[in-house]
């Protein structure tokens, strides 16, 4: 089953006439009402299914319980949760929604990650992935905390309280450096509040080496928070 038919309609924010996001074609409205999607493209974008990593969520393919990466190396946050893996049409979709700046997909992943936080953390306090501050001073919009303010807006607790100091893109940084580059940008804000939750749900958009999760997990352990875990849109 395709995750557009399981989560139902959220919202119409597209003016007819529309065309697909992803291969152009016209769409009808009624075919897909809550993606501008064709039916074709809409029907892509399916979770993650089948065993996956029990510590960062993962598909798991010739491993069992815990993949190779992380029985590799100890991690503070033990419990991450992808949705979908990283292609195809998801990994366009998400393209689209960072580079492409359509804020009007944001309702349609925090849909997505509401379902999830309130199934598996129940109670817990969600804390967005702060953005590089170059970013904001060039005023690019944060996409993460885009889907973090839907997702308070649909009453789940929201607190922000890390913050990133100026530094390297992670994405043009081997495995290594970025683990070194994360470990040294991300802190508890000033702003934080005191004292913070005990459980925090930590969210991002794509997960790749574990890096930024595992740096701001930290930084929020050594705030007083005893427990972190982390729920990402798709895992590379």
């Amino acid at each position: 089953m395709s995750i557009v038919s399981s989560f139902g309609s959220r919202a119409a924010f597209w003016a007819a006439p529309r065309f697909c996001l992803l291969c152009g074609l016209p769409v009808d409205p009624g075919e897909v009402p809550d993606l501008p999607l064709c039916p074709d493209c809409a029907a892509g974008l399916r979770p993650i299914e089948g065993p996956r990593c029990s510590i960062c969520g993962k598909a798991l393919i010739s491993e069992f319980d815990t993949c190779f990466a992380c029985r590799a190396g100890k991690r503070v946050c033990t419990h991450i949760f992808p949705i979908f893996d990283y292609r195809g049409e998801i990994s366009a979709l998400i393209r689209a929604y960072k580079e492409g700046h359509r804020p009007s997909l944001a309702p349609f992943w925090a849909g997505l990650m509401e379902k999830e936080l309130r199934s598996r953390w129940p109670g817990w306090v969600l804390a967005p992935v702060p953005p590089r501050p170059e970013k904001l001073a060039m005023h690019i919009w944060d996409q993460v905390e885009a889907i973090a303010s839907c997702l308070e807006r649909r009453g789940i607790e929201v607190i922000r309280p890390l913050k990133r100091a100026p530094s390297s893109q992670q994405k043009l940084l081997s495995r290594q450096d970025r683990s070194l580059n994360a470990l040294k940008s991300y802190s508890l804000s000033p702003q934080a509040p005191e004292p913070l939750p005990d459980r925090i749900v930590l969210i991002d958009d794509v997960y790749t080496t574990g890096a930024t999760i595992e740096a701001c997990a930290k930084a929020l352990l050594a705030g007083g928070v005893t427990q972190v875990s982390a729920l990402v849109l798709a895992a590379d």
